[in-house]
């Protein structure tokens, strides 16, 4: 049999063995943290070309002369190229029902 003190000192034994495998966990995700706000520092950022925009003037239409308008960089926002409020109550899409059922059961 064992006794209240032997199973208490096999516990409190392995607390040395728990906090190794967790100090090696904490060194090796700090040591790639590092890794990677270092990486991050050394990469410079490309810079895109961006193309001049193409006017059209027609023949009626006297030019204007305006002040140049200088480009500032654009900043491409998430998710700009899906298509956003191309059907209004005027022109709604008209689509078919497949099936109808319940979401709720």
């Amino acid at each position: 049999m064992y006794s209240q003190a032997k199973v208490i000192a096999g516990g409190l034994a392995h607390i040395p063995v728990v906090i190794a495998v967790f100090y090696f966990i904490l060194t090796t995700f700090n040591k790639r943290a590092l890794k990677f706000v270092e990486e991050a520092k050394t990469k410079k950022p490309e810079a895109k070309a961006v193309e001049p925009k193409k006017v059209t003037i027609s023949k009626t239409e006297a030019p204007k002369t305006e002040a140049p308008i200088t480009e500032s960089p654009k900043v491409k926002k998430k998710h700009a190229d899906v298509p956003v409020n191309i059907y209004r109550p005027k022109t709604p899409y008209e689509g078919t029902v497949i099936e109808n059922y319940s979401l709720l059961k």
